[in-house]
């Protein structure tokens, strides 16, 4: 396995970004009742360094190791893989899409979640149609792969709105939100996160507790 640092996420409770409303989608286990997946405690790994990003084999090798802790979710984010931030916009190619889902089945057959995240803010129009069509159609080309776990993440981009946003939306917050449930109710409400641009206590502007943009959220 590779030396560099990685992410643990750990959620007891997974956000529900789409104006508070509760959701209903489950998932059961033999013999149980149906669980909602917000409901479950959520504890993997995130990849989501930049720099050279894990090798399949190196993949596969955590997923088992994963299912040995009881972590039960990986979510993948590479900052270098050119379709999952520089070019977010672009669709996988065959040859893709075949890894792609190779590394799903594989995390399923170890009981992970295999969580797909997505990183338009690098330059995002969010009130063009066309942008949001994109995040959308990227994310259902994942999905029918057999992904059924989402997230869209906003770090590590720049802090304002190009002029046309800022005609459309009232705060930077609240484009971020409007994309996020639009997609979330395109691809059937399934498991999602949303990382915020003000991610930790270092980010937030002027603090955590008083923030505009985390209170709008």
């Amino acid at each position: 396995m590779s030396t560099r640092t990685t992410e643990v996420m750990t959620f007891s409770d997974a956000s529900n970004v789409s104006e508070g409303r509760p959701l209903t989608t489950t998932t059961a286990t033999k013999n149980s009742a149906p669980v909602r997946w917000q409901d479950r405690f959520v504890c993997g790994v995130v990849e989501g360094f930049y720099g050279r990003p894990w090798t399949t084999e190196q993949r596969r090798h955590l997923f088992g190791r994963q299912q040995a802790l009881g972590m039960n979710a990986y979510l993948y984010a590479p900052k270098d893989d050119l379709k999952h931030r520089a070019q977010w916009r672009d669709l996988y190619t065959p040859e893709e899409t075949d890894h792609l889902q190779g590394l799903i089945q594989g995390a399923k057959e170890h009981g992970v979640t295999f969580i797909y995240a997505l990183s338009p803010g690098i330059d995002i129009v969010y009130s063009s149609p066309k942008d949001l069509n994109a995040v959308k159609h990227k994310l259902e080309q994942v999905k029918n792969l057999g992904c059924d776990a989402f997230a869209l993440l906003f770090d590590d981009i720049e802090t304002t709105m190009n002029e046309a946003d800022k005609t459309k939306f009232d705060s930077f917050a609240v484009a971020q939100l409007t994309v996020s449930n639009h997609t979330f109710e395109y691809l059937g409400c399934p498991q999602f996160f949303f990382c915020p641009t003000e991610y930790c206590e270092s980010r937030a502007v002027p603090d955590l507790d008083t923030s505009e943009y985390l209170n709008a959220l």
